[in-house]
C-alpha cells in the first residue's frame, strides 16, 4: 500500500498545469480561515481515487474527506497564488501525516496515521 505525501511542488499557473497535478477537472475548496485554496481532482471520490486527508472542523469533527491528490495554494487578488513561507510551514504541519481510511458501508473513518515505518491508531 503507498501512502500520500507532503511535498512541496511548483506548478505553473494555467488551468491545465492544476488539472495535470491533480489528475483531472479541477475543484477548489476553501475550508479555512487563511487565505488559501484545497485544489482537488473534481471527480476524486466518484472515480474511486484513493482516501487522502481529512478535512476537520475547529472541534476536529471530520466534515468531509479529500480523495486523490489535491494541491494548497495561495489566494492571489483574482487568481491562485504561491503560498506564503509562512502558510507554506502551518499547512506542511497539518498535513505532514498521511492518513489511512476504513471504508465502512457508505462512510469512510479515519483508521489512524502513518509516520515512517511506525503508525498510530486513531
Amino acid at each position: 500500500m503507498s501512502y500520500p505525501v507532503w511535498r512541496y511542488r511548483w506548478l505553473g499557473g494555467e488551468l491545465e498545469d492544476l488539472q495535470k497535478a491533480v489528475g483531472g477537472d479541477i475543484e477548489a475548496v476553501y475550508p479555512y480561515n487563511e487565505p488559501v485554496a484545497l485544489i482537488v481532482n473534481d471527480e476524486g471520490k466518484l472515480n474511486g481515487s484513493e482516501l487522502n486527508r481529512a478535512l476537520r472542523d475547529n472541534d476536529g469533527q471530520i466534515y468531509d474527506i479529500v480523495a486523490g491528490d489535491f494541491l494548497v495554494v495561495g489566494l492571489g487578488e483574482e487568481n491562485f497564488a504561491s503560498l506564503s513561507p509562512q502558510l507554506m510551514e502551518k499547512f506542511e504541519k497539518e498535513f505532514h501525516q498521511p492518513e489511512m481510511f476504513v471504508r465502512m458501508g457508505r462512510s469512510s473513518r479515519p483508521f489512524g496515521t502513518c509516520s515512517g515505518s511506525s503508525f498510530r491508531y486513531g
